[in-house]
């Protein structure tokens, strides 16, 4: 199943959204890299299928 570029932004945004819903206790450092971690794998994801395509 390939994504789209808009697939990806939205399945991005809802992500960004539902890690927010969460109360992190840890502090606001924890959520920012929480928040990489998951842009990092999702670009990385995207690259690797648009260039392996």
């Amino acid at each position: 199943m390939l994504m789209t570029h808009v697939d990806l932004m939205k399945s991005f945004l809802i992500t960004i959204l539902w890690i927010s819903l969460i109360p992190v206790r840890r502090g606001k450092s924890f959520l920012l890299v929480h928040v990489l971690c998951c842009a990092g794998v999702s670009i990385g994801v995207y690259l690797k299928r648009r260039f392996s395509a």
